[in-house]
């Protein structure tokens, strides 16, 4: 039977076992940068998200109000319109 030296075992375990630690470590550390990274892009499209929905709403808002405008105008130039039949009659 091979005589065991215990120390020299208990290092080897330990060592190993750091290792593994520092490695998760590493890990870790590559994976919460990449994660930074990754919410750096998503706030900055967020953002400009934010900014074209802005845009779009006043795109949209300046239509209504040119629709309003218009239907406002066609329905004056149609009462015009009937009331000058109405005094041709």
């Amino acid at each position: 039977m091979k005589a065991v030296n215990l120390p020299a075992a208990i290092w080897r375990c330990w060592t190993k076992r750091q290792r593994a630690l520092l490695d998760n470590r590493q890990a870790g550390l590559s994976e919460q940068s990449r994660n930074s990274e990754e919410i750096k892009v998503a706030q900055e499209r967020l953002a400009e998200t934010e900014g074209e929905t802005v845009r779009l709403q006043t795109e949209y808002d300046d239509a209504v109000t040119q629709t309003k405008s218009a239907q406002a105008a066609l329905s004056k130039r149609q009462i015009e319109k009937s009331r000058t039949r109405q005094n041709s009659s």
